[in-house]
């Protein structure tokens, strides 16, 4: 079994759009880079979910990466809970906050050895920036 993800959509307001990343990881418990399909907004928190029958491995790793390879989270979702929601929010340098992107981002998932390993990572976008929270 190879690694999968999936991406549902959804508009809650016309300010906030929010995206699921469901995610399958190999039968080695590795994970292929997932691109998102984005265009641009200010990612200001996520959500991961582990599955309830399937999670996987304590303390695996999140990045949500920009076209440049840099994790907009800045480690923020690394060390993951295999059984709590959680949620963080950008880091950039010491500061907390969101993070505008413009373009492709991508889910990286490390640190994982369990078969197949799911879970979730929700993204919450702020849409329409004016250029003076850019």
């Amino acid at each position: 079994m190879s690694s999968s993800c999936t991406q549902a959509w959804e508009y809650p307001s016309n300010e906030v759009t929010t995206c699921e990343l469901s995610f399958t990881c190999h039968t080695d418990g590795s994970f292929d880079t997932y691109s998102i399909n984005t265009s641009e907004g200010l990612v200001f928190m996520a959500l991961t979910i582990p599955d309830a029958d399937t999670p996987p491995t304590p303390l695996y790793d999140i990045a949500i990466l920009d076209e440049d390879g840099v994790d907009i989270f800045g480690g923020e979702l690394e060390n993951r809970s295999a059984t709590a929601k959680e949620q963080a929010v950008p880091a950039i340098g010491s500061t907390f906050g969101g993070r505008y992107f413009s373009g492709i981002l991508q889910l990286a998932i490390s640190g994982n050895s369990v078969n197949g390993g799911k879970g979730k990572v929700k993204l919450y976008i702020l849409n329409n920036i004016n250029d003076s929270r850019r």
